[in-house]
């Protein structure tokens, strides 16, 4: 699982710094590309597989975990940076105190490290000496507090840029990223579990453990799916939309198919599907509007007041074109009836959510078939 798990950080982050690369045709690719690969290097120098093989060579295995660490410091500085470049105001001066910060961080751990002069283990590290266990300790603390302030600054800076941005692909991006930033503070606050564990035992693993592991794959997959959301959801946009498309014309069938039963010349030519699902329901809402004009002339003047007061919009059109329907069906006429049909909306996803209610009300509403039981006894008087 622990193998798996790190495998799939790491395959996350690789194809997220792989699609900005990809996106950027030779510019300089930033600090997201940044972030992907120190991940994706981090998340496979700590994985249990790497640390296992690089035991057949001494002075890989000796400084495997201070790579690891490393190279996660320099992602979580892309990450401050990234939060600097959010926040904007002259954000030079801030990125140079990041960057030396950063300096200074892995020259402290690099010497707190090689100072311990442990032997990793597997993935274990194993203090000789209390003052190994000191120095060990002080790696850890050193990593831990600088990640926090890392992922904090940026957590912080996206829930609050996330309210200013309106509506849309980059919300709903930034949404992902202020998410990634939660589960990375809860990644981030797992690594105290080495640091106690080093402090009151002289042991600890360095690899990514069962219960972090999982945090870290949240962590690059929201992070990382958000920041590039831009890209890739273009891409994902269209078979959506056909979907959406798709769904509104089944939806719209018992409708159009009623209408279309008593007007059939209501079909454009040539019928069926031509071309893309959003044509095909762009035509199916241009017919059931033609069938609904069509049938103006038979609605009943009473058909508001059998439907009530309480009755809503869509109930009440359903209503108009069950009561018409039943009229067409006699041949009855009403020339004017005081109905009128509310203006056809310019934008065809808000038309067919408008027509899916009338279509829904058509085949279920308790109010719609009150109304056709009125229209019947109506119909039967005026024959008798």
């Amino acid at each position: 699982m622990i193998d798996f798990a790190g495998l799939l950080a790491v395959v996350i982050a690789v194809a997220a710094a792989g699609c900005r690369l990809w996106v950027s045709k030779g510019a300089r690719p930033g600090l997201v590309f940044g972030f992907a690969v120190c991940m994706a290097l981090s998340s496979a120098l700590l994985s249990p597989a790497v640390t296992e093989a690089a035991e057949f060579w001494e002075p890989l295995c000796r400084v495997l975990p201070l790579l690891g660490l490393e190279f996660r410091n320099a992602g979580l500085c892309c990450v401050a940076l990234m939060a600097y470049s959010v926040r904007g105001g002259g954000p030079a001066r801030r990125e140079r105190r990041q960057l030396a910060l950063l300096a200074a961080v892995i020259t402290v751990e690099a010497v707190s490290y090689l100072a311990a002069g442990v032997d990793p283990t597997g993935s274990e590290l194993a203090a000789p000496d209390p003052g190994s266990r000191a120095a060990l300790v002080a790696y850890d603390l050193f990593f831990l507090v600088y990640s926090i302030w890392c992922v904090s600054l940026f957590t912080l800076v996206m829930h609050r840029s996330v309210r200013q941005v309106p509506p849309g692909v980059l919300r709903v991006g930034m949404r992902l990223v202020a998410a990634g930033g939660a589960a990375g503070l809860v990644w981030t606050a797992l690594s105290v579990i080495p640091l106690l564990s080093q402090l009151f035992t002289g042991r600890q693993e360095y690899a990514e453990d069962a219960y972090s592991a999982p945090f870290g794959v949240l962590t690059l997959t929201l992070g990382l799916g958000g920041a590039t959301l831009a890209i890739w959801g273009r891409q994902a946009a269209a078979p959506m939309r056909w979907l959406r498309s798709w769904r509104s014309y089944r939806r719209l069938g018992p409708l159009w198919a009623a209408l279309h039963e008593a007007r059939p010349d209501i079909a454009l030519t040539p019928p069926g599907w031509r071309g893309s699902a959003q044509l095909a329901l762009y035509r199916r809402v241009i017919e059931i509007r033609d069938g609904q004009l069509a049938l103006r002339g038979h609605v009943h003047p009473e058909v508001m007041a059998w439907a009530g007061p309480a009755a809503g919009s869509a109930e009440l059109e359903a209503a108009v074109i069950a009561v018409a329907l039943a009229a067409s069906a006699v041949g009855r006429s009403y020339p004017d009836s005081g109905y009128r049909a509310p203006e056809m909306s310019a934008e065809l996803a808000q038309e067919a959510e408008r027509l899916e209610q009338i279509a829904a009300a058509f085949g279920s509403s308790p109010v719609v078939a009150e109304v056709r039981r009125r229209m019947r006894s109506a119909l039967a008087e005026v024959d008798a």
